[in-house]
């Protein structure tokens, strides 16, 4: 994944990818977004992502959009939270058909 200097994010390895549900290729990109994207230098910095994660892991079906619980002050957290949701929106939608 490339992320430009206006912090756009642009998928480049599809080396993962093969003839396979969709929903599992949105799915390899979530962990990504998570963590690997937001600064996680310090300890500091890990307890604000740790309830980041536990707000997108607080719904239980794909058609619920996930809450925004982040304290920190990353702004690369809010790009993930929203990249995620558009992934998620994608999902639910391919799983109806």
């Amino acid at each position: 994944m490339l992320v430009d200097e206006r912090e756009n994010l642009y998928v480049i390895d599809f080396s993962e990818t093969g003839p396979r549900n969709v929903v599992s290729d949105f799915a390899r990109i979530e962990p990504i977004l998570n963590f690997e994207f937001p600064r996680l230098e310090t300890n500091e910095d890990l307890r604000p992502l740790l309830e980041f994660e536990a707000g997108l892991t607080s719904v239980t079906r794909l058609s619920e959009l996930p809450p925004l619980v982040y304290r920190g002050d990353d702004p690369l957290v809010s790009r993930a939270h929203a990249v995620i949701t558009v992934l998620r929106r994608a999902a639910d939608i391919v799983t109806l058909f």
